[in-house]
């Protein structure tokens, strides 16, 4: 989505550059259905007797499954001291990433993992369309060439 001050510069972009906005369609429809399967796994997660005795034994309160829920959704690794919850996650998070392999939910997880590799092709065909015409647009009005963009901030 984008802001709101910048949707004139997209829309008068987008009407010259076709091809990045078809890609950018392509884009947004991947994220929408990465979205759906996200949830559709979380809340197999959150109700799976698996999920519920890790976070029994962890002694996770029912009111932050849904923090602990996103970091195994998510595959998060050890998470620093500014994260809720961190001290647990990184004490338990063997067991809640285990938990995904279990047998009523690997097909979500593979859902997942699919939608987010899908998705991550439309991010890099997109960012590679807008590179190539940057550089044709700087090339064209011989302007000096930019610092590229971080897309992993």
């Amino acid at each position: 989505m984008v802001s709101v001050q910048y949707q004139a510069n997209l829309d008068q972009f987008l009407r010259y550059a076709r091809n990045a906005g078809e890609l950018a369609e392509s884009h947004d429809r991947a994220l929408d259905v990465l979205r759906d399967v996200a949830r559709e796994a979380f809340s197999h997660l959150v109700t799976s007797t698996e999920f519920r005795a890790v976070a029994a034994e962890a002694r996770i309160e029912e009111s932050d499954w849904k923090y602990i829920a996103e970091y195994t959704i998510n595959g998060s690794t050890e998470l620093p001291s500014y994260y809720v919850l961190h001290e647990r996650w990184n004490r338990w998070r063997a067991e809640f990433l285990a938990v995904r392999a279990a047998r009523a939910l690997t097909s979500r997880f593979d859902d997942l993992r699919r939608e987010g590799e899908n998705f991550e092709s439309k991010v890099v065909t997109f960012m590679d369309e807008v590179r190539t015409l940057q550089a044709s647009l700087a090339d064209t009005y011989k302007l000096p060439p930019v610092e590229p963009v971080d897309t992993h901030a």
